[in-house]
């Protein structure tokens, strides 16, 4: 499994799945566009990154029943839709980039379209989220819970 994080100084802010680009600017000017990054002029000689983004995890693994993308992806549809999952994990059947997941309150949005599947075990599973939004709404979730138990 490996986390694509939200760009920052250090990491491009250009957003491209499947041809799809989408940037988003907080605030300001656009200062520069050319294909890695964005920004707008704070001041001379000083220039500064405005990006919101949400983040992506990947997940490969080599399962033991064969089995197919329609599979996959109708299991987690009915984690997302009850169950201990539910309000937690969701999925999308829409092309979607990393912009459209800002405010999510899921942990986790699982991308049915890039789901893949070689040779019927070894699965692929793409999803997003909002690392911010998505922590704070299970710090919501536990207090609600810890309120029940009193």
């Amino acid at each position: 499994m490996s986390s694509v994080p939200a760009p920052g100084n250090d990491r491009p802010l250009l957003d491209v799945r499947d041809l799809r680009v989408r940037f988003t600017l907080l605030d300001g000017t656009v200062f520069a566009v050319n294909g890695v990054s964005l920004g707008r002029v704070e001041g001379e000689g000083e220039f500064e990154v405005t990006a919101l983004l949400g983040a992506r995890n990947e997940l490969v693994a080599d399962v033991e029943k064969s089995t197919t993308v329609d599979a996959v992806n109708a299991a987690f549809k009915q984690a997302a839709a009850s169950g201990p999952l539910k309000g937690i994990l969701e999925t999308s059947d829409e092309p979607l980039v990393s912009t459209d997941y800002i405010g999510s309150l899921y942990s986790s949005v699982i991308d049915t379209m890039s789901t893949a599947v070689i040779d019927g075990t070894l699965v692929h599973i793409s999803s997003w989220y909002d690392n911010e939004m998505g922590y704070s709404a299970r710090c919501v979730d536990l207090l609600a819970y810890i309120g029940r138990k009193r």
